[in-house]
């Protein structure tokens, strides 16, 4: 097991175990944290979760690409900027100081762990983006079931949720939250031990 993979595990899954924390916080007790607001960014954060998924992809397509030196660091840096705009954007959006702190996190564990990746990291990250989308999907899945309200009773959740629309998600926001802190959680444990002990010159073969 090489220093790189351990580093790559915790940088990458550590930020992910944290929101899953304060998520589980949030649905114990939903006016910890700003107020009651990150009741509403539940709902939020899990569509976020769409760009983080598929940075992922993106990441696993640029691997095909540094092979070639004429592209150089260019594409990584372009990705960078791209995901930095879209986190300050929708962060800005809901307001949330600490919403954008916690998911420029999440990113900048996900591209550190891809800088340090080691030799066969085209697998390496085909593989982690696709853990990602199965959880990601699992979760949405759950978020689907009756999952307990905990402290996010039906007239708070009605009050804090006032003015976002409707849905599922809006009308029973503890399923969101409840699911995005399943989802944070097993997403961390999995980025630590599949970048810890996964083996990427076996699996490469499969890409060959």
């Amino acid at each position: 097991m090489k220093l790189t993979q351990i580093l790559s595990g915790v940088v990458s899954g550590l930020p992910c175990i944290l929101m899953g924390a304060r998520l589980a916080l949030v649905w114990k007790d939903p006016l910890r944290y700003e107020k009651g607001r990150w009741v509403r960014l539940g709902v939020g954060i899990m569509v976020m979760e769409f760009i983080v998924v598929h940075s992922g992809m993106m990441m696993a397509g640029y691997l095909q690409k540094i092979n070639k030196p004429d592209y150089g660091i260019a594409p990584l840096i372009i990705m960078l900027l791209v995901y930095a705009l879209f986190v300050v954007t929708i962060s800005l959006g809901f307001k949330s100081r600490s919403l954008m702190i916690s998911f420029a996190s999440i990113i900048a564990g996900r591209f550190t762990a891809f800088a340090l990746s080691p030799s066969g990291a085209n697998a390496f990250v085909f593989m982690q983006s696709a853990v990602s989308m199965s959880l990601y999907m699992l979760a949405v899945i759950l978020s689907l079931t009756g999952l307990p309200r905990l402290g996010i009773t039906e007239a708070l959740a009605k009050d804090l949720m006032k003015g976002s629309g409707s849905g599922l998600w809006v009308e029973k926001p503890h399923r969101a939250i409840g699911a995005a802190a399943f989802y944070f959680f097993a997403l961390g444990l999995a980025d630590i031990l599949f970048l810890t002990w996964f083996d990427p010159h076996g699996f490469t073969a499969l890409f060959k």
